[in-house]
C-alpha cells in the first residue's frame, strides 16, 4: 500500500464459521440468522438489552479464508499511512462479531478500560447483507 486514497478490498468469500451455528454463508440467510440469534444474547447499551443487536465473542468465531489475514494486513498498512503511523506498529484482532437486524445501529463507544493504553482505534468491518 502506498498511502493512496483507495483502501484495499477484503476477499469476497470470508469463510465465516460460528461455534454452534456452523459455516455461515454471506449474505446471511434467514435460517442462519435465526440460528445465530438463538445461540447468543442481546448486546447491552447502558445496562439495557438492545433487541436488534447481538454479540458473539471472538472465541466463537473463525475465519477460514487464508486471504483474510493478508487482506487485513494490507488494510492496516493503508490505514497506518493515512494516519501517519508506522504500519508495523498496528495489528488487528477480533474482539467480537455483532449481528444487527434491519434498523439497528452501533453507538459511538470507548474501548474497555484495560485496552485503553494499547488501542489506537476500532476497526469495524460490515459484512454483506440482503
Amino acid at each position: 500500500a502506498d498511502g493512496s486514497t483507495t483502501s484495499p478490498a477484503l476477499p469476497p468469500i470470508i469463510g465465516l464459521r460460528i461455534s454452534g451455528v456452523g459455516n455461515v454463508p454471506l449474505p446471511i440467510s434467514d435460517d442462519h440468522a435465526g440460528k445465530i440469534k438463538s445461540g447468543i444474547t442481546n448486546a447491552k447499551n447502558g445496562g439495557k438489552s438492545i433487541n436488534s443487536l447481538y454479540e458473539i465473542g471472538a472465541d466463537k468465531i473463525k475465519i477460514d479464508n487464508p486471504q483474510w489475514e493478508e487482506s487485513i494486513g494490507e488494510l492496516l498498512t493503508t490505514v497506518g499511512y493515512k494516519l501517519g503511523v508506522n504500519p508495523s506498529y498496528l495489528s488487528a484482532r477480533p474482539k467480537k462479531l455483532m449481528y444487527m437486524e434491519q434498523g439497528g445501529c452501533i453507538n459511538r463507544r470507548r474501548d474497555d478500560e484495560d485496552d485503553v493504553n494499547d488501542v489506537l482505534g476500532s476497526l469495524i468491518i460490515q459484512l454483506p447483507s440482503k
